[in-house]
């Protein structure tokens, strides 16, 4: 039986066009990451394993790649 996911949302500040949008999307495509929900133009929604990444991992993930992103409520 697979364990529940955690669903995080993320404002995302840097991205200008289509190629950042594919950008995020394959950096949430990480190891744990079950599901990419959604991911546009200043935002980002997915789905973790509890023994996936934390959305901390992937902030700084992001942050690397010259984004500045922040988890939503």
């Amino acid at each position: 039986m697979e364990s529940p996911s955690e669903r995080i949302r993320l404002r995302i500040e840097g991205m200008h066009c289509d190629g950042c949008v594919r950008r995020v999307r394959k950096l949430l495509e990480m190891a744990g990451v079950r599901e990419v929900h959604g991911v546009e133009i200043g935002s980002a929604e997915f789905s973790a394993s509890p023994d996936g990444p934390s959305a901390g991992t992937i902030v700084k993930a992001l942050e690397d790649a010259g984004y500045q992103a922040t988890v939503r409520p």
